[in-house]
């Protein structure tokens, strides 16, 4: 399962502006974050003939358009056979399934302020096949509930530590990790996903750009699934990366190249 998405976004990011920005006026970023995907579908192998139900729902500073894409390509539900069609609460449903259903399907919600999507796989199958294991998506209180607010600590030229509080309810099973995800309005208009595995409700983020902007948010997800967002961090903004004198870098640069006698002043 892939996705892309996160939460309640009713005001602009707040920072402090320690550092200094372009994006920074008056203490605030004058960009808002893209929607969130607040329930997304899982991979599922059903039946021929069987019904499927994708449920995709998301908010954003506006309502999001939510769109449903194929293998790919968007669905054009006007020209499609009548038993695909997309639900009031954005849903994809699939009546009648045909094994010419089999495809992986994203959402795709999308406003103003960006997009976001959330990716699974639809297999169908004749029931007849013995080699194949039927798993219908369960339903929402299955999937462990929304981690506490994202705190930080410790924000450095590349990196931060977050901590969170563990979700209220962990569903039908325990919890086995949390996906963290990030947004930054300086690279781009949509949230990005930290590939680590984070086996507990806090972690040291890594590789971050030096001075950047970023908030974050994080679920939770069990053998089931993965759950809704938690509210979203405040706003941080990493460190300038420190310049070293041009000299030190002159030294660095003649030791590299192995030069004795060279001046300081032509190689600067």
């Amino acid at each position: 399962m892939v996705f892309g998405t996160v939460l309640s976004l009713t005001t602009t990011l707040s920072l402090s502006c320690l550092y200094g920005t372009p994006y920074c006026i008056n203490g605030t970023l004058p960009l808002y974050p893209p929607p969130v995907i607040e329930h997304g579908h899982c991979n599922q192998t059903l039946m021929v003939g069987a019904s499927a139900l994708l449920p995709c729902s998301a908010s954003g500073r506006s309502i999001p358009q939510i769109s449903w894409l194929k293998n790919g390509e968007p669905i054009d539900f006007e020209n499609f056979e009548i038993h695909l069609k997309q639900l009031s609460t954005g849903s994809l449903q699939i009546d009648d399934l045909k094994k010419s259903d089999t495809g992986v399907y994203t959402c795709r919600a999308r406003n103003q302020d960006g997009e976001s999507t959330w990716t699974a796989s639809l297999v169908v199958e004749e029931h007849t096949n013995p080699s194949i294991t039927f798993t219908r998506m369960p339903d929402v209180s299955a999937f462990p509930s929304a981690p506490g607010k994202p705190s930080f600590q410790n924000v450095t030229e590349d990196g931060v530590d977050l901590e969170w509080t563990a979700p209220e309810r962990s569903g039908a099973t325990l919890i086995n990790g949390y996906l963290l995800q990030y947004f930054s309005p300086e690279m781009g208009q949509t949230w990005f996903n930290v590939p680590d595995y984070i086996s507990g409700p806090r972690y040291h983020a890594r590789n971050l750009k030096s001075a950047h902007s970023y908030v974050f948010i994080v679920r939770a997800e069990n053998s089931k699934g993965i759950g809704p967002p938690s509210p979203m961090s405040d706003a941080i903004r990493t460190k300038p990366q420190k310049e070293e004198s041009k000299f030190v870098l002159c030294i660095k640069k003649l030791i590299r190249l192995g030069r004795k006698k060279t001046s300081l002043r032509k190689e600067c």
